[in-house]
């Protein structure tokens, strides 16, 4: 089975105070910035296989905060549509 191709790139402009994170970049046993976000996509996207990365343009290090970061990441059509069904609440589980 041919594991789907990234299709659609999204730009992600967004701020944040790093006091409580060791900067942008994801390490082991730390709490990141790019960590923290990378996690959040993997839970939202969990049903449509391995999730996005996130690159970014430029780096904070560890308590400096941000303002107007650019990042970006690469979802396939079937995430992408995931993502909308989310929003819309098409994608929210129902209790057993």
């Amino acid at each position: 089975m041919e594991t789907a191709k990234p299709r659609t790139r999204l730009r992600l402009d967004f701020s944040y105070d790093g006091a409580d994170f060791q900067g942008w970049a994801k390490q082991p046993g730390l709490r990141t910035v790019q960590g923290e976000l990378e996690k959040a996509l993997a839970t939202v996207l969990q049903r449509y296989g391995a999730p996005p990365t996130l690159t970014v343009a430029g780096r904070t290090d560890a308590g400096v905060h941000a303002l107007g970061q650019v990042a970006h990441l690469d979802l396939t059509d079937e995430q992408l549509v995931g993502l909308d069904d989310s929003h819309r609440g098409k994608g929210k589980h129902k209790p057993d």
